[in-house]
């Protein structure tokens, strides 16, 4: 059963409230990428460059000399050891380090499965009790050990993560940091013994460090990136109280119409959302009124989408423009594709269209009017 993240549970008595520590989080798509070098990096400026508390809690560097010369002189807490099954274990002290009180800590390896008879079963719950303590965190990770990855990692590489970091902890990341290289240049890397022992790398090679795999996993981390970097975002502007959507990340919305066949719009937006490297959605207001005739034209419509790999939504609203626009506004929609009304200019101007009382709903959203071949 997987522990829940939530935060230390505090004394009855009354006591200052501590502010959270910020967790840093260096991440990449394999080993020998660079994490743990970037965070010593940024252990040995925030030292010597602001002079600040600069504390190891534990460090992984695999014998690489130049991540080793990296930890300089900067102060290792020493771990403590565990009894288990008759053999001893060394474990992050996370009292010690609370006691300490530094301003910063370095937690390596976040996805660690802890040994048993240890307060967490992983260590990035310990990071949350130095968080909670007031302590900033520094730590790194794989992206191939995020839980919701795991599935896709096994299916690109074949290999089973055992140590994963949940989901739930991503979320409550405040800075992210995406140690990036090429994959030529990490089995460059590789094959001259930067990484592993010269005579692992070519097994390396052959199994997990193949060229297709690095750079499937490489894809798989920049994306998760990006949703932290926009999750980052969101919470910024919700701070700041602003509701429109910023074109950071073009998100396509096209609304199918009940009267009339929708193929030409379908088209259209699979095209600019292939240009755009957007996701797309078509959008469809139902209220339960339709003819059959309808019925029919819708079911061709979402057989296309389907075909072109567009997601159909159904939403319900007697309001169509503001059922479409109340779906855009929670989904964070960029970009707005629709069809020019069929109804004669008299009759929009005796009844209004759709066209403009969206437009009018829907101000910082990009509207595209595609064109009635009629």
């Amino acid at each position: 059963m997987e522990q829940t993240l939530n935060p230390p549970e505090q004394s009855s008595v009354s006591q200052p409230t501590i502010k959270r520590g910020r967790i840093k989080l260096f991440i990449s798509y394999c080993a020998g990428a660079g994490k743990t070098y970037a965070m010593l990096g940024e252990a040995n400026r925030r030292k010597h460059g602001s002079h600040e508390n600069v504390v190891i809690g534990t460090v992984e560097t695999h014998g690489r000399a130049e991540t080793e010369a990296q930890i300089g002189d900067l102060e290792i807490i020493p771990r403590k050891s565990i009894e288990y099954r008759g053999a001893w274990f060394e474990e992050m002290d996370v009292e010690r380090i609370i006691r300490r009180k530094p301003d910063y800590v370095l937690v390596d390896e976040l996805a660690h499965l802890n040994v048993p008879g240890s307060k967490h079963p992983k260590r990035c719950f310990d990071v949350l009790d130095l968080a909670y303590a007031g302590i900033n965190v520094l730590t790194a990770v794989n992206a191939a050990h995020i839980e919701s990855l795991n599935n896709v990692v096994q299916q690109i590489s074949g290999v089973k993560i055992r140590e994963t970091v949940p989901d739930s902890f991503m979320e409550m990341v405040d800075e992210l940091v995406n140690v990036d290289v090429t994959t030529e240049e990490l089995i460059n890397r590789l094959e001259n013994g930067k990484i592993y022992h010269s005579d692992k790398a070519p097994i390396a090679v052959a199994s997990f460090f193949t060229e297709a795999n690095l750079s499937a996993l490489r894809e798989l981390t920049l994306r998760k990136a990006a949703e932290q970097v926009n999750r980052s975002l969101e919470t910024l502007k919700q701070k700041r109280g602003i509701s429109s959507p910023w074109q950071t990340q073009e998100k396509v919305m096209v609304c199918l119409s009940q009267s009339h066949p929708s193929d030409r719009l379908l088209r259209r937006a699979w095209t600019v959302s292939t240009r755009l490297h957007a996701p797309v959605t078509a959008v469809l207001v139902v209220n339960g009124a339709e003819t059959e005739k309808e019925i029919k034209s819708l079911d061709i419509d979402i057989k296309l989408a389907g075909d072109l790999g567009i997601n159909v939504e159904k939403i319900h609203g007697k309001d169509n423009a503001q059922a479409l626009a109340d779906y855009a506004w929670k989904n964070k929609i960029t970009q707005i594709i629709l069809g020019h009304s069929h109804k004669s200019r008299i009759y929009e101007m005796m009844y209004g269209s759709i066209m403009d009382d969206l437009a009018s709903k829907v101000h910082g959203i990009d509207l595209l009017i595609v064109a009635n071949p009629e």
